[in-house]
C-alpha cells in the first residue's frame, strides 16, 4: 500500500509539470508583447508555455516612446518532473527546465 501511494505521488508530480502559465508584465503596462514572432497582446499578458528543456522562448516588448526590448524568458528547474525523473523515468527530465512563471520587463524611454 505504501509503495502504491509513493508511486501515485511520483506520477502526479511528473504529469503536473509539463507546462507553466507565464505572466509577462511591463513597466509601464500596456506594451505590445511578441513571443517567438507571435503577437500575444498588451501587457500584462498570460500564456501557457511548455517546460521542455529545448524550448528557448524569445520575447519582444514594444511601446511608442520607449526602446524595443528583446530578450529570452528566464527559466528555472521544475521540481515535479525533476523528482519524477529521478524516481519514475529519466525522460521526465526533458520537461524539468522551463520558463519562470513571472517575467518582468522595465522599458527605457527613448
Amino acid at each position: 500500500m505504501k509503495r502504491t501511494c509513493i508511486g501515485l505521488l511520483v506520477v502526479l508530480l511528473a504529469v503536473s509539470g509539463c507546462s507553466t502559465v507565464v505572466l509577462i508584465e511591463t513597466d509601464p503596462p500596456g506594451a505590445e508583447v511578441v513571443l517567438d514572432g507571435r503577437y500575444l497582446g498588451e501587457s500584462p499578458v498570460e500564456r501557457k508555455l511548455s517546460n521542455a528543456v529545448w524550448e528557448d522562448y524569445r520575447v519582444e516588448i514594444r511601446m511608442d516612446g520607449y526602446r524595443t526590448t528583446r530578450a529570452r524568458l528566464d527559466k528555472e528547474i521544475k521540481p515535479g518532473p525533476a523528482i519524477g525523473g529521478f524516481f519514475f523515468a529519466w525522460p521526465m527530465w526533458l520537461w524539468a527546465y522551463g520558463p519562470e512563471p513571472y517575467q518582468y520587463f522595465r522599458l527605457i524611454e527613448e
